[in-house]
């Protein structure tokens, strides 16, 4: 890469200069020589810096807009609608003159039913707004390109490339970068990512994993690694403050206590939190000794478990964004990883590779409370983690061009509706006893869309109510209802995010829908 052979160049100047050790008139003009070409490397580093920056701006914004067209146009074919030289959107004769006909075969319009040629023009109103914006980002982003390139062929860099390509030494500050990390979007930190040497990337890794391990931009590998170490940090802190065998002593006594007659509130509060903070611990152990995490802050209720091998080639990206009530402890084995994970294993057993990333980016849907599922707004925000996992995959660039799959249970429907209406997209979306979707969210011509449950689910309550719409009712989702045998309401709605044990049916009727 033309970046780092150029930094290769600056550091070997750098080294020279610091290095020389002559005297006199010579000697010194000869510093200053290396000098001005060190500075004038510095210069030519960071305008590479701001240009790839410059380049990673265009490219994300381009991805989404290629999205977009995709689903407008989408709409258009579905709409039987064309798009002429002059980019309008038209309504092609032949289609008018079906209109016609069916109007006229069904007589005088009625005042109560509407006139199809007046929807029809309708909807090319609302198609040719839509393109009409399109066509304005596009233009917009050219614009910001080209402007961004006119700066760089002029020589004005920016702070952060100047401080990237100043990075020779012990004196780089590192703290100045992590700020500009913080500050910036994550295509924007992927160019400054790959702007730093192998020893600045492996230095800020190591020593400051708690920002490295949850920074979007940051490539996943990476971030694993990193968080490898956050795991161990947080497992080593948690048991020097409470040693697990003391906890597990102080379950017994309760437990003990609990035989003898009921335990006090203030006793069950206790117990059950001992409970949870062991399973917490073995949420990490197994997290640790399993295939890791791309994002891991405990004191903000941040994971994004990843299930299958980040350094595989993948058919499928799955996300799968699990139901109300999910917090760190359900990561153990066992939990909201034992569903994604068989699908893993049953796709790489076709000979098909995956990679699976669980997501409760935050705090996860309740109840009751600001985070209850009957929330919009609650979901919406909660939706913001959910798109920006599918930014990072897109910026991630896997090799090939693999299916992405959004796999949602419970809430996780609303929670994912909510990312689609942000952003997100997915080439499909399973339901897995999907709750509803929130009130803005429309479907994507280009997603397919299927709901799973088993018959008599106890979200079907939801369908009565007039507040929501639910993939159970809504036309654009295929329905799979399989047979309960008479595990149906809250049992039945439990087990379809359950593994191949409990729910093989469930399992079965995914792979179908994923190999279809």
């Amino acid at each position: 890469m033309a970046e780092h052979a150029v930094e290769s160049g600056g550091d070997m100047l750098f080294s020279a200069k610091t290095n020389f050790a002559g005297n006199g008139q010579a000697a010194d003009a000869l510093r200053g020589i290396i000098g001005r070409y060190l500075t004038h490397t510095d210069n030519v580093e960071a305008r590479l810096t701001d240009f790839l920056l410059a380049l990673n701006r265009a490219a994300e914004a381009v991805e989404q807009l290629a999205t977009d067209v995709a689903s407008t146009q989408a709409l258009i074919d579905a709409n039987r609608f064309v798009v002429d030289g002059s980019d309008k959107v038209q309504i092609p004769d032949w289609v008018l003159a079906e209109l016609q006909d069916a109007v006229e075969e069904s007589g005088k319009n009625s005042p109560f039913v509407p006139d199809p040629v007046s929807v029809a023009y309708g909807v090319r109103a609302m198609l040719q707004g839509e393109l009409d914006g399109l066509l304005q980002r596009a233009e917009t982003i050219a614009r910001e390109l080209s402007s961004n390139c006119d700066a760089i062929r002029d020589g004005d860099t920016s702070q952060v490339a100047d401080l990237t390509a100043s990075s020779q030494g012990s004196g780089f500050d590192y703290q100045s970068l992590i700020a500009e990390f913080e500050t910036s979007s994550a295509a924007e930190v992927s160019a400054l990512w790959d702007s730093l040497d192998h020893f600045d990337q492996q230095h800020l890794k190591a020593n400051y994993p708690e920002i490295i391990g949850n920074l979007s931009g940051v490539p996943l590998v990476i971030r694993k690694q990193a968080n490898d170490a956050n795991l161990q940090i947080y497992l080593d802190k948690s048991e020097s403050e409470q040693p697990s065998a003391e906890i597990e002593s102080r379950i017994k006594e309760l437990e003990k206590s609990q035989n003898d007659g009921p335990l006090s509130s203030k006793e069950q509060s206790e117990l059950d939190e001992l409970q949870k903070e062991l399973e917490r611990r073995a949420a990490a152990r197994d997290m640790l000794n399993g295939d890791g995490a791309i994002t891991f802050s405990p004191e903000e209720s941040r994971v994004v478990a990843v299930v299958g091998d980040l350094a595989d080639t993948p058919d499928y990206l799955i996300t799968h964004v699990p139901g109300t009530g999910t917090e760190m402890s359900s990561f153990a084995d066992g939990g909201v990883r034992e569903l994604p994970s068989d699908i893993v294993d049953a796709l790489e057993r076709q000979g098909k590779g995956a990679v699976a990333f669980v997501v409760k980016d935050g705090p996860w849907a309740s109840w009751v409370g600001e985070n209850s599922n009957s929330l919009h707004s609650a979901m919406e925000r909660m939706g913001q983690s959910v798109y920006r996992l599918d930014e990072d995959l897109r910026i991630e660039d896997f090799a090939g061009d693999p299916r992405e799959v959004g796999i949602v249970y419970s809430a996780g429907m609303s929670i994912n509706s909510a990312a689609e209406v942000q952003g997100a997209h997915y080439d499909e979306v399973i339901s897995l006893a999907g709750s509803y979707m929130v009130s803005s969210w429309e479907s994507d011509a280009t997603t397919e869309y299927t709901h799973v449950q088993y018959e008599a689910d106890a979200i079907n309550a939801v369908d009565r109510s007039k507040w929501h719409r639910t993939p159970n009712e809504s036309l654009a989702f295929d329905k799979v209802i399989l047979g309960s045998e008479g595990r149906d309401g809250i049992d039945g709605h439990n087990r379809i995010a359950q593994g191949k044990e409990s729910n093989p049916e469930g399992l079965r009727a995914i792979m179908r829908e994923l190999n279809d």
